[in-house]
């Protein structure tokens, strides 16, 4: 019999309790809506209306949900922070309607993601591009500055040892010079006093 007062209280609260839930789900707020009829037993009169609507307002309020985090990663996306709204659309109940869209946002941050990974890859290889052909230049003009410095030393060097000979020729020559003198001077004086 307590069961039936339990049974009978429920059976009259039941329209004033849908009205109610109603209420909740026109203002948006699902959830309080979901509440209000949770605690109504299978028992009840009418049960099937109350799970009805608790399935339809649990239905909306994952798809509010879902609509708020793809808005959210949305907003996310044009701030290029593709981590973070990776994470918002990955929460998204699997049983909302806006489930789809929000893996159609995930492959597309996949993308952007495969992009960006492909164009950091190719200005990696184009910054070691460039840094090795300033190596090669370096290395060129290095190879340029050794072969003017060898070839600045084979000249002086050129030069040095043509002066040198020049000198020791002139040396030479005026050492016999100064010798045919000195030869002259000796047979001038023996033979000049004669």
């Amino acid at each position: 019999s307590c069961r039936e007062k339990i049974v009978d209280y429920y059976n009259t609260s039941l329209p004033a309790k849908l009205k109610k839930a109603e209420t909740f789900a026109t203002q948006g707020d699902y959830a309080s809506a979901v509440s209000v009829l949770a605690f109504f037993p299978d028992c009840v009169d009418g049960y099937d209306k109350v799970a009805e609507k608790m399935s339809e307002y649990y239905q909306k309020q994952i798809d509010l949900e879902a609509q708020y985090s793809i808005k959210e990663a949305e907003a996310l996306m044009v701030k290029e922070d593709y981590a973070a709204a990776l994470d918002i659309l990955s929460s998204v109940n699997p049983l909302s309607t806006k489930s789809t869209e929000a893996m159609t946002l995930i492959y597309k941050i996949a993308e952007v993601a495969k992009a960006k990974k492909a164009a950091e890859l190719q200005a990696k290889v184009e910054a070691r591009q460039r840094a090795l052909e300033a190596e090669q230049r370096a290395y060129e003009r290095d190879l340029e500055t050794m072969q003017r410095t060898q070839d600045y030393n084979l000249k002086m060097a050129k030069i040095t040892a043509d002066a040198q000979a020049k000198y020791a020729a002139a040396v030479e020559t005026k050492a016999e010079e100064v010798e045919k003198s000195v030869s002259d001077k000796i047979v001038s004086l023996l033979f000049g006093d004669l």
